[in-house]
């Protein structure tokens, strides 16, 4: 067995245990672990994204990372089984490609795809990968996973510019973030977060040829999208 292995999962379970939270003086007397040597684990923790400081406090959380790494184990199939009828709602009453997106470390990963029936399309993006950074299903999914964009930010993943920060608050204050012809000449988008029961699980949205999906079109589909996820009452 290898050590520094092993005292890393003890040190996430004890926090697991601790409600989400615990002190360094706690992760140490409850893991026999020298004081020194857990700080400097949870100190890479930190850097992987896996724990996080909140300003003002001097506990350690557990990140949604790792809440994301029991998604990717086991939970894809049953999400993408359960939302593909909202996405053929989606598809049919917008005419446009519909997609969930969920992340996967730093990148969007576009979990399901349905495509429109219109001539000219943007085809499914399922099974992409694509940078968070710049597209909409990112910027959602940043702006609601505030420990994802800092994680990339540490990582030294992203040149940080106030204009991206700027539109992840945006993103957060109305609800959707669009794409046009940010990531791809002629493609236009919009995402919308998905909760369930207070949790948010994925994004939604559509994607089409941006001569067919002008801003206003966009941002009118963003609030037909709410107000069809909220008479659902998940």
């Amino acid at each position: 067995m290898i050590q520094s292995v092993s005292r890393t999962f003890t040190i996430l379970e004890i926090i697991a245990r601790n409600g989400g939270e615990a002190k360094l003086q706690e992760i140490a007397r409850l893991s026999g672990i020298k004081q020194t040597t857990a700080h400097n684990l949870l100190k890479t923790l930190c850097e992987l994204g896996y724990v996080r400081r909140n300003q003002g406090s001097t506990g350690y959380f557990l990140s949604r990372r790792v809440s994301n790494l029991s998604r990717v184990a086991g939970n894809d199939y049953q999400l993408r089984a359960s939302l593909m009828p909202l996405l053929a709602d989606i598809t049919s009453n917008t005419g446009e490609t519909s997609f969930i997106a969920v992340p996967s470390g730093g990148e969007v990963f576009f979990l399901a795809g349905l495509e429109s029936d219109k001539p000219i399309k943007y085809a499914s993006p399922e099974g992409l990968r694509t940078p968070m950074p710049g597209s909409a299903a990112g910027l959602v999914l940043m702006a609601w996973n505030p420990e994802i964009f800092e994680w990339i930010k540490s990582e030294h993943r992203l040149a940080i510019g106030g204009d991206i920060e700027k539109e992840i608050e945006l993103t957060r204050t109305r609800g959707f973030a669009l794409d046009i012809e940010k990531v791809e000449k002629d493609l236009s988008c919009v995402a919308i977060p998905f909760f369930r029961k207070g949790q948010m699980e994925a994004v939604l949205g559509i994607s089409g040829p941006a001569f067919r999906l002008s801003e206003s079109k966009l941002i009118n589909y963003a609030r037909w999208m709410q107000d069809y996820l909220a008479a659902l009452d998940l």
